[in-house]
């Protein structure tokens, strides 16, 4: 069992309902959005814009979620694609679950580096740090 250490978390506030959405947005990259400190679940379209993870699932607009932006955190994700080896540079995938870093077309910028596996499978929480907003890394 990984130990997330969060380096730096922000209270950002939401701009709905985090779980009407099918699937709860903590644990998951968000983006931010035109309202300020507001943000939304990032989607593969919002890269190179997420910001961090979810650490929380607010269940109406306006609400505080806290938003880790630097360090450890669990993140959901999708290796239907292709495996999530540890060490693998991931990104934002269409429903803010972590993919690695090739399956997302466009310029992604680098959320994170995967310090666990997932050999395949979607929705499967997997530790990952997350590296400062901006770092551009070029896909493997």
């Amino acid at each position: 069992m990984a130990t997330s250490i969060g380096l730096f978390d922000y209270p950002f506030l939401s701009n709905g309902d985090f779980t009407s959405t099918g699937s709860p947005t903590q644990y998951r990259f968000v983006k931010l959005t035109s309202s300020p400190l507001t943000v939304a679940r990032a989607t593969s379209s919002s890269n190179p814009y997420a910001i961090g993870v979810a650490q929380a699932n607010p269940n109406a607009s306006g609400l505080e979620v806290p938003v880790r932006l630097y360090g450890t955190t669990q993140v959901y994700a999708n290796a239907d694609a292709s495996p999530i080896a540890i060490g693998s540079f991931v990104v934002s995938g269409s429903d803010g679950q972590a993919q690695t870093q090739g399956d997302v077309s466009g310029s992604a910028t680098t959320q994170g580096i995967a310090l666990q596996a997932l050999s395949s499978g979607c929705g499967v929480l997997i530790e990952v740090l997350l590296l400062p907003y901006g770092v551009k890394v070029a896909a493997s």
